[in-house]
């Protein structure tokens, strides 16, 4: 995800592309500060957004599909 993200973030015609990183796995990362890391590094990179599937807890690929859309929708 990083290495795409660099790349796509390195040509000048796709910058303005929004790039929302996604965990889509529910195994969890070793703590809280691997999360943490994921997402700064995202922002670091240029990410629209980082989501976690871990965050939503009724229908999960659901939740987090809507709020991608939200995302791709503020981004407009």
């Amino acid at each position: 995800m990083f290495e795409f993200l660099r790349l796509v973030k390195a040509k000048r015609e796709w910058r303005e592309i929004p790039f929302i990183c996604a965990r889509a796995r529910t195994q969890s990362l070793p703590s809280a500060i691997a999360i943490e890391a994921v997402a700064f590094t995202c922002d670091a990179l240029g990410a629209t957004a980082f989501v976690d599937i871990a965050d939503y807890k009724k229908d999960p690929e659901r939740e987090m599909g809507l709020a991608i859309e939200r995302l791709l929708a503020r981004t407009k």
